[in-house]
């Protein structure tokens, strides 16, 4: 797997540490690690308990993971973000 993810990589001219691999499998997201890039786990009914307690980051859905890819790979091992996906839209009080 993390040489598909090199594979990939060189076919996208970038770095694998520029990449990030969103999967509810934890297989993936350590072949991503391995292949020197970051992983978000995003659990669903096939992730294993293991997987989510061993990844480095965790995220509760899509829509936060891809939010966090967007924002930068969060620092250490965290919830990325636990907001429902309402609150994705809500961004504070509007200018009169």
């Amino acid at each position: 797997m993390a040489e598909l993810i090199l594979w990939v990589v060189g076919r996208v001219c970038t770095t694998p540490s520029e990449c990030v691999v969103v999967s509810d499998l934890g297989a993936h997201v350590e072949a991503a690690r391995r292949a020197g890039g970051h992983g978000i786990l995003v659990p669903s009914g096939r992730t294993r308990p293991e997987a989510t307690a061993g990844a480095e980051h965790v995220a509760p859905d899509v829509l936060t993971a891809v939010r966090a890819v967007l924002n930068g790979p969060p620092p250490g091992r965290v919830l990325v973000d636990e907001r429902p996906m309402e609150a994705a839209f809500d961004t504070g009080p509007r200018p009169r």
